[in-house]
């Protein structure tokens, strides 16, 4: 996704391997982070989190492993003036972006 002033991007993070969790988010959000740097152009990031119910299949030990990874991801890239928004259901994402899309159209 993008605009004239911004770069837009979005990674699914549903699933219990917390090596795979940081795979794809650092792929996807490195690759967004040299775009916008290239082309002095802000960074929107979207994330989709596992949901309430999916985090109940799982022990609390592998929860906690999730949330903590998700958090220092989430830390690192806003460091670099990431906007990112998360959310654990397609729906609510999937507003979040069109609330970004429409907001950046205007």
């Amino acid at each position: 996704m993008r605009s004239s002033s911004n770069y837009g991007s979005f990674v699914s993070v549903v699933t219990n391997n917390v090596d795979t969790i940081n795979t794809n988010y650092l792929m996807l959000a490195t690759d967004l982070l040299t775009a916008s740097q290239i082309d002095k152009k802000g960074a929107n990031f979207f994330v989709l989190r596992p949901c309430a119910d999916e985090l109940k299949k799982l022990d609390e030990g592998k929860v906690d492993e999730i949330g903590e990874t998700l958090d220092k991801l989430d830390f690192k890239f806003k460091g670099y003036e990431f906007n990112i928004e998360s959310a654990d259901s397609e729906e609510e994402l999937n507003d979040k972006m069109l609330f970004w899309l429409g907001k950046e159209a205007a």
